[in-house]
């Protein structure tokens, strides 16, 4: 954890189109910081010790999340959105370093009025508290609560059983430290896989590749990456689509594959990439906030740096799918602190990420879908992240 480095978050903004309920949303919001306790835990340096201390806060003990408004129905379009880029990309006040006098709350919320009817709702929480898929659950879940008294019946939200206590984060930690410290038959198969010398080998080829024009930054330099967004054309879009249903393989993998083909031309090494794995395969823990995504080596194929036909490429990605679901069945295995042991790597150069979004979700007056997503959880060197929602697709 970088001191006073508060690149580290996930952020997001939404698009709201019709009647907004101001405290209605604000009670929902309250509601789920009740619910998760992950939502109320900041972290706290004390002068004379090298790591900050966890402390969770009981529901109602200070401020449940920060809420700002602003009115811009005074700008342009235009304007809008230039002020909303540079929002998305400032420096958030950082509640992991908070001195233990002014704590602040890991959630804020931002609304923003564009026009009598129109709004962004933008969040921003600590990757210490937070992953993309607990933006997305936040989202959702969000729009259930404030959907309870006026939901549209063309739409179908998922009841919410007010009797059933959510897993909390603390809860999965401690059957993560349980299934890690429980030496039996699945723990050494576990090690065995991740241990593997081809893939130590791939990580140390990956360390040490030469990118072009590249400059490295030292160690003592803050972690302060450039965003390059790009909103895929509809062309291209239904390509990989088709693509992805001729072979039957996701549309992730699809993407997963083209971007190690990349890399693998661009340095001419084989390179493995860290993919990310949201950690939530097991049933009871698909609806859990917090901080689960691991990033896990996917060893990179010798296809990739030959020139070949439609027919390489999908075998390319039937190698790559077949990888990714294997290191999906033993990513509660994966142990960083042994990895960066082994390879002496704290992270990834080269990482990937893929998430979908059900939204657009709809009240009977108002209208919910994602306008942005800026989210760095892990250190890198380049990574490629894409957001999927409905027919859009952003990298």
């Amino acid at each position: 954890m970088q001191r006073q480095n508060n690149v580290y978050r996930v952020q997001g903004a939404l698009r709201l189109n019709g009647k907004l309920k101001r405290h209605q949303l604000k009670q929902g919001l309250k509601k789920l910081v009740e619910q998760h306790a992950i939502l109320r835990t900041t972290f706290h340096r004390r002068p004379g010790l090298k790591w900050p201390i966890q402390m969770v806060s009981p529901p109602g003990s200070f401020g449940s999340f920060g809420w700002t408004e602003q009115d811009w129905c005074h700008k342009t379009s235009a304007e809008q959105q230039q002020q909303l880029d540079r929002l998305m990309h400032s420096k958030q006040p950082s509640s992991d370093t908070a001195e233990l006098r002014d704590p602040q709350p890991p959630l804020q919320v931002q609304l923003i009025q564009r026009a009598p009817d129109r709004f962004w709702l933008l969040f921003s929480l600590p990757a210490l508290c937070a992953d993309t898929t607990t933006l997305s659950l936040l989202v959702n879940a969000l729009i259930n609560h404030y959907g309870d008294d006026d939901i549209s019946p063309r739409i179908a939200v998922a009841e919410v059983d007010n009797e059933i206590e959510p897993v909390q984060y603390v809860q999965i930690s401690e059957w993560q430290h349980e299934l890690l410290t429980t030496e039996d038959e699945d723990y050494w198969a576990g090690q065995a896989y991740w241990n593997r010398p081809a893939l130590m080998q791939s990580q140390s080829t990956a360390q040490s590749t030469a990118w072009p024009l590249e400059h490295r930054h030292t160690a003592d330099e803050a972690f302060n990456p450039a965003i390059f967004e790009l909103d895929l054309s509809q062309d291209l879009r239904q390509s990989i689509n088709c693509f992805s249903q001729s072979v039957d393989i996701s549309m992730s993998h699809i993407l997963l594959a083209g971007w190690q083909s990349l890399i693998s031309r661009l340095t001419s090494a084989q390179s493995l990439v860290g993919v990310a794995f949201d950690g939530r395969d097991d049933e009871e823990l698909c609806s859990a906030l917090g901080p689960l995504t691991t990033y896990l080596p996917i060893r990179p194929l010798s296809s990739f740096t030959q020139t070949g036909t439609h027919r390489s490429f999908q075998q390319a990605t039937e190698q790559v799918s077949h990888r990714a679901e294997v290191a999906a069945s033993w990513q509660q295995y994966f142990t960083r602190d042994r990895w960066s042991a082994e390879t002496t790597s704290t992270y990834f150069p080269v990482s990937f990420n893929y998430t979908d979004w059900s939204l657009p979700r709809s009240t009977q007056q108002l209208t919910v879908s994602l306008e942005r997503i800026v989210a760095c959880t892990e250190r890198f060197h380049l990574n490629l992240s894409c957001y999927r929602q409905g027919d859009t697709l952003t990298c």
